[in-house]
């Protein structure tokens, strides 16, 4: 869907700004691309279907934190509720295989995925439910980028000033902190099992 719209936006920009030397060749590749769309998103479908059946087959919680969180990175794209479902079970399986730091990203994921669809309580109730204690650089400035990422969307959403201030104070508090424990480039968000790219930036 995001491909779609920017091919959307490419021809709308075409039409603005008017007539240029390759404007026939670049109409005539972008309305190629949309005949393929329906492929790439069968393609996706199929990969989606391919995943879930290896998440419903395997066994042992580490297994199954991977197989959900691959799930949760296919989906969130498309399907809002799937990609929350799966996120969700992917924190599940990283609590029961006693791995803590995958359970805080994924918490830290799954606030800024509630941020993303309006759900503002369910992101702090989330991040509230960490425990900072004894985290590492690296997950505790993931922590701090969560944070940050939901009082910028309350500041920005909020109809009350003094509401919006205070969430801009508690933004720039938290993007303070979480430079101070960004992790180098490269090694940022899930970037070891090299599923799921946001970093800490």
């Amino acid at each position: 869907m995001r491909y779609l719209m920017t091919l959307v936006y490419i021809l709308t920009s075409i039409s603005v700004f008017g007539q240029s030397p390759n404007q026939g060749a670049l109409l005539e590749e972008i309305d190629k691309e949309i005949t393929r769309f329906p492929i790439y998103v069968a393609q996706h479908e199929d990969l989606i279907m391919r995943a879930r059946k290896r998440f419903n087959a395997a066994e042992g919680p580490s297994v199954k934190y991977e197989d959900a969180l691959q799930l949760y990175e296919l989906y969130k794209a498309f399907v809002s509720d799937s990609a929350i479902h799966f996120l969700a079970e992917a924190i599940k399986y990283a609590d029961l295989a006693n791995t803590p730091s995958e359970a805080v990203r994924c918490r830290c994921l799954m606030a800024i995925r509630c941020t993303n669809v309006g759900m503002y309580d369910e992101a702090q109730i989330t991040l509230d439910s960490i425990n900072i204690e004894g985290l590492d650089k690296t997950v505790l400035g993931e922590y701090y980028k969560a944070r940050t990422i939901v009082y910028n969307e309350l500041a920005y959403y909020t109809q009350l000033e003094n509401m919006r201030q205070h969430y801009w104070q508690l933004a720039n508090k938290y993007e303070a902190l979480m430079h101070e424990n960004c992790p180098p480039p490269g090694s940022g968000m899930f970037a070891a099992s090299g599923v799921g790219k946001a970093k800490c930036r």
